[in-house]
């Protein structure tokens, strides 16, 4: 059993932290995903503030979202303007 070890606060199994160090940057981003999608929203740690702020702005991507695109949208615009 490894020991953890503290960073930024929070207690991170060393060779959890090792392991996942070692994925490509691909594979990294998709764990981040993974772990992400296991978060309760009502359980992170955010202060009042930023509470707010966050249903603000989700508040207003609501409002808008009729001028919205999709990525793969904007994307293909990109490419053909090279």
């Amino acid at each position: 059993m490894s020991v953890p070890t503290t960073t930024m606060n929070h207690m991170v199994e060393q060779s959890l932290l090792t392991q996942a160090k070692r994925l490509t940057p691909a594979e990294r981003l998709e764990l981040i995903g993974e772990l992400w999608q296991t978060l309760d929203p009502d359980a992170l740690p955010f202060t009042e503030t930023e509470r707010i702020m966050l249903d603000e702005r989700l508040a207003y991507l609501s409002a808008k979202a009729d001028s919205s695109r999709p990525w793969k949208e904007v994307k293909a615009n990109l490419r053909r303007r090279r």
